[in-house]
């Protein structure tokens, strides 16, 4: 989906497992290991994904505000 809405436009997109996701060493490793292998892939630091810039027609986003305290209506 996201190649679809622009496929020449480079991008970044952060992956994260959920939070209490607690695979063994060995899955773990082997799922990063096909990260690292992976063509289409790069890995980079988040530090680094914060420091450049934004790509024209890009909006860069806001934290979520905490929404634990709002009620469901």
């Amino acid at each position: 989906m996201i190649a679809s809405e622009a496929p020449h436009t480079a991008r970044a997109v952060v992956v994260a497992p959920p939070r209490r996701w607690d695979p063994g060493a060995a899955l773990a490793g082997s799922l990063l290991d096909e990260t690292l292998h992976t063509p289409w892939l790069r890995p980079a630091s988040l530090s680094g994904l914060v420091a450049a810039p934004s790509p024209a027609g890009q909006v860069r986003r806001k934290a979520p505000r905490n929404t634990r305290s709002a009620a469901v209506s």
